[in-house]
C-alpha cells in the first residue's frame, strides 16, 4: 500500500512537471494583455420590442389576430413581447468613442450601454453594422478612451 502511495504520488509529480514544461514552451501574452485591456468593454444592448410595432409587429402578431378574430369572435389583444438583454464584449479601437463588437450582440437593440474597465458606463448609439461578417460600430461621447492599436494584416506572417 505504501508502495502504491509514493507511486500515485511520483505519477502526480512526473504529470505537475509535464505541464509546467508545456506550459514554459507556450506563447506568453501577458505584455499584450496589460497593453489592450483597458481597451476591452462590456457591451449590454436592451431590446425592448418597440422597433417591432413600428415595423408592423414582431413576426406573426398579425396572424395570431387574424385567428382570434376568426374563431372567437374578437379582436386579438397585442402581444407584447418580452424585454431581451444580449450580452457581449468589444474594444475602443479610437479615443474619441468608436467600438468594435458583434453585431448579433446589438442587433435590433433600443438600448445599448457600456462599461469600461474602469467601471464607467456610457450610452451608445449603432452608427454601422454588417450582419454578414456579424459586426457593428458603436460611437460613445467621450474622448481620452484607451484603445486598441490595429496592425497591419498585409504584414503577418502566416502563423503569428
Amino acid at each position: 500500500m505504501g508502495w502504491l502511495n509514493s507511486r500515485a504520488l511520483l505519477g502526480g509529480a512526473l504529470v505537475l512537471a509535464t505541464a509546467g514544461a508545456q506550459a514554459q514552451s507556450l506563447p506568453d501574452f501577458t505584455t499584450v494583455v496589460e497593453k489592450n485591456a483597458p481597451a476591452v468593454v462590456h457591451v449590454e444592448a436592451k431590446t425592448t420590442g418597440a422597433h417591432k410595432k413600428a415595423k408592423g409587429g414582431p413576426a406573426g402578431q398579425d396572424d395570431q389576430e387574424e385567428l382570434l378574430r376568426r374563431f372567437f369572435g374578437m379582436p386579438g389583444a397585442p402581444v407584447q413581447p418580452p424585454e431581451q438583454t444580449s450580452l457581449g464584449s468589444g474594444f475602443i479601437i479610437s479615443a474619441d468613442g468608436y467600438i468594435l463588437t458583434n453585431d448579433h450582440v446589438v442587433d435590433d437593440a433600443d438600448e445599448v450601454k457600456i462599461r469600461l474597465q474602469d467601471r464607467r458606463t456610457f450610452t451608445a448609439r449603432v452608427v454601422g453594422k454588417d450582419p454578414q461578417y456579424d459586426i457593428a460600430l458603436l460611437k460613445v461621447d467621450a474622448s481620452a478612451l484607451p484603445a486598441v492599436t490595429i496592425g497591419d494584416s498585409r504584414s503577418v506572417k502566416r502563423g503569428q
